[in-house]
């Protein structure tokens, strides 16, 4: 058996149970600084004694994070490191020098899951980009959430062993959950959309409570709505905002449980990503809804699951920066559009069924990470 050695800097709470089942099902070492409470705003899973407790350097929330490797490598046989991949975690670097060292020393293989490659790094190919090939090209192998990322990867480095492994959080679970209840079809004439991200100014949440009412002045006698899902320093001057354009806007707070979420989700037509797009992606598919986004997320990059947004198929990608106008356009046309409504609907789930569940994403990450071992060997 594959002796797996994954290290994290945190567990945050949507992939507590992807990392649980890689420990249970196939004996994999998860090791991380194992805190409670949040990194970078993002809540972090509980529960976590099956996790091998990791001392790190933290600085800037948890972005930086530094950590030798010896104490991982030397209390256990290992056969594969793998880790999470950035320019701002000490032993990625570590990881990079332990490999090309292999040719004289013996030692264990070593792996990155990351996005890879953005398209802007591969445009501009700077200091960044130069950085990132030198380290892929060195470790054995690489694991990207997408096969997008995976194929620029293979486009712009020496790297061979590259894999794709879909990102993803516990849709099963979701998608079970949204199941148990009937499915509520669009109406003619309303259309309710839904956004859960923190409530910070790169997520753009003023620009989709504008597009509310956008829509709502383009079509009269539409009932258009904003569910809004999260929490952050924002909360306040957004509910004023919404308050003086007289934007349908309910703001629910974060919201964590399934079934919770479900009651929620339930009651909505489509998804929107006025911002960069990332997990939320994964998550509206699991419960049924199209995801509206825009193809320029601005200033900030999307992140690979934005690839799971096939235009007109699980969604609409609007090929601009960012806008009110556009989105609540877009908006207008659905509420009278029935028919293409359920279509994405349909688009949406059929996609989180086919490639999002956890079980196809455990057994991919498994089956990579196999390959890489054996073809490093």
């Amino acid at each position: 058996m594959m002796n797996v050695t994954l290290i994290h800097r945190f567990i945050p709470h949507y992939r507590t149970a992807a990392f649980r089942r890689l420990h249970v099902d196939h004996g994999w070492r998860i090791a991380s600084c194992a805190s409670t409470g949040r990194s970078l705003g993002i809540r972090l899973g509980e529960g976590l004694d099956w996790v091998e407790p990791k001392k790190m350097v933290l600085f800037s929330a948890g972005k930086v994070a530094l950590a030798p490797l010896y104490s991982l490598l030397k209390r256990e046989p290992v056969d594969l490191v793998v880790s999470e991949f950035s320019l701002n975690i000490s032993w990625c670097y570590e990881m990079a020098l332990r490999a090309w060292l292999r040719r004289w020393l013996r030692g264990p293989k070593y792996a990155f899951y990351t996005h890879g490659f953005t398209p802007n790094e591969v445009a501009i190919r700077g200091v960044k980009y130069r950085l990132k090939r030198w380290m892929f090209e060195l470790v054995d192998g690489v694991v990207c959430y997408t096969p997008e990322s995976a194929e620029r990867l293979r486009n712009n480095c020496t790297q061979r062993n590259v894999y794709s492994v879909r990102n993803t959080i516990d849709v099963g679970h979701v998608m079970a959950s949204y199941q148990k209840s009937e499915r509520v079809f669009p109406q003619r004439g309303v259309i309710r959309a839904v956004i859960s991200n923190r409530l910070v100014r790169n997520k753009n949440i003023d620009i989709a409570i504008e597009a509310i009412k956008v829509c709502a002045d383009a079509l009269e006698g539409v009932r258009v709505s904003l569910l809004v899902i999260g929490e952050g320093e924002l909360r306040g001057e957004l509910q004023e905002l919404s308050e003086t354009l007289g934007a349908e806007v309910d703001f629910a707070g974060e919201v964590y449980d399934v079934v919770a979420l479900a009651a929620y989700f339930r009651n909505c037509d489509v998804a929107i990503i006025p911002g960069s797009a990332g997990l939320f992606v994964n998550q509206a598919f699991a419960f049924g809804l199209p995801v509206i986004m825009f193809e320029n997320a601005g200033d900030h990059h999307h992140h690979p699951e934005e690839a799971y947004v096939l235009d007109n198929e699980t969604g609409v990608r609007i090929n601009q920066k960012p806008n009110a106008l556009a989105l609540g356009q877009l908006l207008a046309e659905l509420a009278v559009d029935v028919k293409r409504l359920e279509k994405l609907q349909d688009g949406a789930t059929e996609y989180a069924a086919r490639f999002l569940t956890l079980d196809r994403w455990v057994e991919s990450m498994q089956r990579a990470c196999t390959q890489i071992y054996a073809s490093s060997s």
